[in-house]
């Protein structure tokens, strides 16, 4: 029988990372050898784990997820990393792939999407939906020239920043949040009012608003 493939969760939600891990456990392909709530936990968890596998949310209470996977991905190269999260994958997907994840898959989906994921990503492949892999396709056929519109226009620090206004966050506590100084953040605001059109922060959180770009 081939070794099983070791797997790190990374959530804070409790509930869904202990009842997944309870469903991989129960197929006999997988070993889910570690648990993790927070960026610190999680690379933690990797450190001493040394996985397979690791599938990450991307929005968690202390950081970005998108970060932990550049991270891991940085110190870890041959650990296969997916997503897995409630944010719009038609803004996401693509982010994650070029920050060294292999797989994205909606919260929405069943388990045996997940199966399929950790399947394909641990023979080299990579996990998307039809609908993404035709976007990246197409994108790729037309070198890069397609003008982006809306948010994806943002880069992956102004996309964070934005998540935040979104959920009602000044840049002042966005700042605490991220560890930067304010004056970094409402750069990042003023970069990300002028891709959007938008005059001033009033409108930049209205907008944040009427946009989300989903739940965690």
């Amino acid at each position: 029988m081939s070794e099983k493939t070791r797997i790190v969760l990374i959530d804070d939600h409790r509930v869904l990372i202990d009842g997944l891990a309870m469903c991989l456990n129960k197929i006999n392909l997988f070993d889910v050898c570690g648990l993790a709530q927070s960026v610190q936990e999680g690379m933690n968890a990797v450190e001493a784990h040394k996985p397979d596998v690791v599938i990450v949310d991307l929005s968690l209470k202390d950081g970005s997820g998108l970060t932990l996977i550049k991270d891991i991905h940085a110190r870890f190269p041959s650990i296969k990393l997916i997503a897995l999260s409630m944010l719009d994958e038609n803004i996401y997907a693509e982010r994650v792939i070029r920050a060294g994840g292999r797989g994205y898959v909606m919260k929405g989906e069943s388990l045996d999407h997940v199966v399929d994921a950790i399947q394909q990503v641990s023979k080299g492949g990579i996990y998307a939906s039809e609908e993404i892999r035709e976007k990246v396709m197409l994108r790729l056929l037309s070198s890069g020239s397609g003008e982006q519109a809306g948010v994806e226009r943002l880069s992956d620090r102004e996309l964070e920043v934005y998540q935040w206004i979104q959920q009602g966050f000044r840049p002042k506590d966005i700042a605490e949040k991220l560890s930067v100084s304010v004056r970094t953040i409402e750069t990042h605001c003023n970069r990300i009012r002028d891709k959007l059109n938008l005059k001033n922060m009033k409108e930049l959180a209205q907008y944040a608003i009427q946009n989300p770009l989903g739940n965690s």
